[in-house]
Formats: C-alpha cells, structure tokens, sequence
C-alpha cells in the first residue's frame, strides 16, 4: 500500500498511460469500468471532477496492481487540453486507512 503512480486517459475514456500496470489497462477503454460493488462509476466520477469542477480528489475502491484484494483508493485528477485533444490526467494512490466519505 501507498504506492503512487499517473494516469492518463483520452476523452473518450482509453486509458492513455497507466504507470501502475500499463500492459494490464494502456489502450483499454475503460468508462464502464466498475468498482468492488458493481458500480460504473470510477471512471465516470473521475471525469465528472476532472472535466465539470476543473479537478479534484476522488475516492473509490480499486484493486491493488499485484491483483491484490481492491483497496480504498484516492486520486487527485485533472484536465489538460492540447489542441483538439482533451485528456484526464490524474495521479492516484493506496490509502493505509480505509474511510470512505461520499459527498
């Protein structure tokens, strides 16, 4: 736990880069991915703050890179724009504590 790494996906929700497990998730699109719960709303939540508030934090759970068990998770996520391409960049991390606060 407490590993850190970047993520970065298109507009469309392809995982651009995944410094956690690249060979798992780069290329891969991932909108309708779920969490332990069943629910759509990783990727889809991790857009709303990027792209409606201008970025932010958000928490989910989210299984570890080593296939471990999924584990609370926060990741601070943001866009950036490049000509016609707009991207969610975003840096995540394991949480030793596991407090889920949704809001």
């Amino acid at each position: 736990m407490g590993e850190e790494y970047i993520f970065i996906y298109d507009d469309s929700g392809t995982n651009l880069v995944n410094a956690g497990n690249p060979t798992v998730f780069e290329g891969r699109n991932l909108i309708s991915l779920k969490d332990k719960n069943g629910l759509y709303m990783i990727i889809v939540r991790i857009f709303e703050v990027a792209l409606n508030q201008g970025g932010g934090w958000v928490d989910f759970f989210y299984p570890l890179t080593d296939g471990g068990p999924a584990t609370f998770k926060s990741a601070y996520v943001m866009s950036a724009t490049h000509g016609k391409l707009t991207c969610v960049i975003g840096m995540g991390y394991y949480k030793q504590e596991q407090w889920v606060f949704w809001f």
